[in-house]
């Protein structure tokens, strides 16, 4: 195994298109050399194959996008991406590796190729057998969920000979798809079924065995091997937990330097933490003691962007983000007695946050409230590292670190112990605070959760709305545009020999006008004896000049006057003449139509808007819209929505995870602060209304004030 388990959130298409990609090479890259594209089987709740055959690529395009092989039937709607969240994940993946000397002498050797393949084949089905008989699902509403075994899930395999780059490199992509039949239905196969029984601690070893099946346990020879995979592999913004804050100090270095030498963080002018690690611009910290006078929270995170000569740091807010993120300053005092580098930390450190990603480390400090805080950060993944020398010994140092602690097991055994020994003593103790709070708090979150699901309703309407809309306008466009070409077309077409004739005739005219001015020079000029004869030219020129002028104006109008003007002449009163061509004239009405046409669906589409706005927001928001008040965002709400959901159940886990009096303190010491606010806000209301009340103008009927005039 290799890489751990992948969660693919694409399309069936972009899948198929990576499968297709150079298929026709002589060495056979992917499975088969006729239609077949990968391996097809179903696994029923003992681990056996039920049902197994090849998928054609139309065929493994529609599995990913949960289409059912064997019937045609749908598995489901996949989510799609949407500004706040991802897709769905369509199937997870895992490869099937061997080693480079295997794969180079298999393909030297048949004996070798046909071993190596079938012993990958073997560990495909050692995966199936173990994910059939341990696989679960969830069903029921949020906070009284149960797990349900899966009675059967499909997987796809996905054979290699070469790498990419065309080397021997025998390798299976193993496929899992997310949809499963349970319960009668078909639902989505999710590990959170499995942070449900890590965190109640029972079956610790099978506990295990599911994590490692999904590729989510990674070995290390030595604790300076770990920090060394971790370092190279953790991403910005992923949660790296480990057991003690000896082992985050150790680990933080390890980041920090590697940092340091990718040139991410800047060395040169740095100050010194509370840990005793240095810290400079680009640095991940975390502030460790609430002041107002700062700005700053415990435990709240921060990314350096300055260190001054004197040690002070300017950081900004890490959860803030973008153009809404804060920035601080740190004085040198207080940075090197509650402030540290904060790119590992213990589980306390991690609590309340929800990442991309996360890495937790398991050492013999390790608890199990450690292992459950950790391991359920991450949205997609969630690895666990151990120094182990095999999966039997990192079996055992799990199970180990799984019954350490056995008292604090949450609030959920500790409320069941609370209730055994004192018998409902009290009904306004502790356990009853944070049974109400959590009560609370999973009220909230579910309320914001079905805000943002109306809100991405909401979204989803305009989106489709303007999507329509502009699908409408292009086709009307192309209409209107297809409509003015045909009519610019059969115009010229009409006008081309139009101007032809027209400079034809015009030069006819000029030439006339020409020889008929000659003739009346040289009847000027001319002597008595040739008077005669110039006269009867003169006339005869005359006439011939009136002739082609009536001709012209009858044709064209009013003849051209020189022989500079006579192209423009000729293409003004061609052009003209083409106008009251019947072609043109049907022409010219086409287009008229076609922006007739235009100019409606433009209404029609306004009306749309504004009833799909009165739909939304009311008729009250979009007169006030009208008159330049803007109306929400609809993708703008769902996000700030479903932050607040995510907070709400983080505040929720945080608690949890508490002994029950930190939980309990934690508790009042929010509300009151939160009273503390609104006193404080109540206040800076009450003297904002003052001057009003003080300035008896204000208030006094007699008093018209300013007279109102345009």
């Amino acid at each position: 195994m290799k890489g751990g388990v992948k969660l693919f959130h694409g399309s069936g298409a972009a899948a198929r298109a990576y499968v297709e990609a150079d298929r026709s090479r002589a060495d056979e890259y992917y499975l088969g050399a006729d239609q077949a594209v990968a391996e097809y089987a179903v696994i029923d709740a003992t681990g056996e194959v039920t049902a197994a055959r090849s998928l054609s690529a139309d065929e493994y395009e529609a599995w990913v996008d949960w289409v059912n092989p064997d019937t045609g039937e749908s598995m489901g709607t996949p989510r799609k991406p949407g500004k706040v969240r991802r897709g769905s994940p369509l199937f997870a993946e895992m490869t099937i590796n061997a080693p480079k000397s295997l794969s180079v002498a298999a393909a030297l050797h048949p004996d070798v190729s046909e071993a190596l393949d079938a012993t990958q084949r073997d560990a495909a089905r050692e995966i199936q057998h173990f994910l059939g008989q341990h696989s679960v699902t969830l069903a029921g509403p949020r906070g009284a969920q149960e797990v349900l075994p899966v009675e059967h899930m499909q997987t796809v395999a996905i054979t290699h000979k070469t790498s990419r780059a065309g080397d021997p490199h025998r390798h299976i992509h193993f496929q899992i798809g997310t949809r499963v039949w349970a319960g009668g239905k078909w639902r989505a196969l999710t590990t959170a079924a499995l942070t449900l029984v890590m965190r109640d601690r029972e079956h610790p070893g099978d506990v295990f065995d599911r994590l490692a099946t999904m590729g989510l346990v990674t070995l290390h020879a030595d604790e300076e091997a770990a920090r060394e995979h971790i370092t190279a592999h953790a991403h910005d913004g992923e949660a790296i937990t480990v057991a003690t804050n000896d082992e985050a100090t150790e680990l933080n270095e390890h980041i920090r330097a590697g940092r340091v030498e990718r040139g991410e963080v800047d060395d040169t002018m740095t100050t010194t933490g509370s840990d005793g690690l240095s810290i400079g611009a680009g640095d991940l910290i975390q502030t460790r003691k609430n002041s107002s006078d700062l700005g700053v929270a415990n435990r709240q995170q921060w990314i350096v962007q300055h260190v001054t000569d004197e040690g002070s740091v300017y950081a900004r807010e890490v959860s803030g983000g973008g153009k809404h993120s804060r920035t601080v300053a740190l004085p040198a005092e207080y940075v090197s007695e509650w402030a540290h580098l904060s790119y590992a930390a213990t589980a306390y450190g991690v609590q309340g946050a929800t990442v991309d990603a996360s890495h937790t480390a398991l050492s013999e400090a390790t608890s199990a409230a450690g292992v459950y805080v950790g391991m359920t950060r991450g949205r997609q993944q969630n690895q666990l590292h151990v120094v182990a020398a095999d999966m039997a010994d990192a079996r055992a140092r799990f199970v180990e670190a799984m019954e350490r602690d056995p008292a604090d097991r949450g609030l959920d055994h500790a409320t069941a112990q609370a209730i055994d020994a004192v018998q409902g003593l009290v009904s306004d103790g502790p356990v009853q605070l944070i049974t109400e709070e959590l009560a609370r708090l999973t009220a909230e979150a579910e309320r914001a959760e079905r805000a943002a699901e109306r809100w991405e309703q909401t979204a989803a309407r305009f989106d489709a709305q303007r999507a329509t809309h502009k699908t409408e306008d292009d086709e009307h466009a192309d209409v209107l545009r297809h409509a003015e070409d045909e009519a610019a077309r059969i115009r010229a077409e009409i006008a081309e020999p139009l101007t032809v004739q027209a400079e034809a005739d015009g030069t006819t005219y000029l030439d006339a006008v020409e020889r008929e001015a000659a003739a009346s020079s040289r009847l000027a000029t001319v002597g008595r004896l040739g008077r005669r004869k110039a006269r009867a030219e003169h006339r005869q020129t005359s006439e011939h000049t009136r002739t082609v002028r009536a001709r012209v104006r009858e044709t064209w109008g009013e003849p051209p006057r020189t022989t500079d003007t006579l192209p423009e002449w000729a293409a003004r009163q061609a052009e003209r003449r083409a106008e009251a061509d019947p072609r043109v004239i049907d022409a010219a009405q086409h287009v008229e139509a076609a922006r007739a046409d235009r100019d409606e669906l433009r209404q029609r589409h306004e009306q749309e808007r504004r009833a799909l706005l009165v739909s939304e927001y009311g008729p009250q928001a979009v007169m006030r819209h009208r008159v330049g008040m803007r109306l929400p965002n609809p993708a703008q709400q769902a996000g700030q929505a479903h932050q607040q959901a995510t907070a709400l159940r983080a505040e929720a886990d945080y608690l949890r995870a508490l002994p029950i009096r930190d939980a309990a303190a934690r508790i009042e010491t929010t509300r009151a602060e939160h009273e503390a606010r609104q006193q404080a806000l109540a206040e800076r209301e009450r003297q904002l209304r003052e001057p009003t009340e003080r300035d008896p103008r204000r208030n006094d009927p007699r008093h018209d004030g300013p007279a109102r005039g345009l």
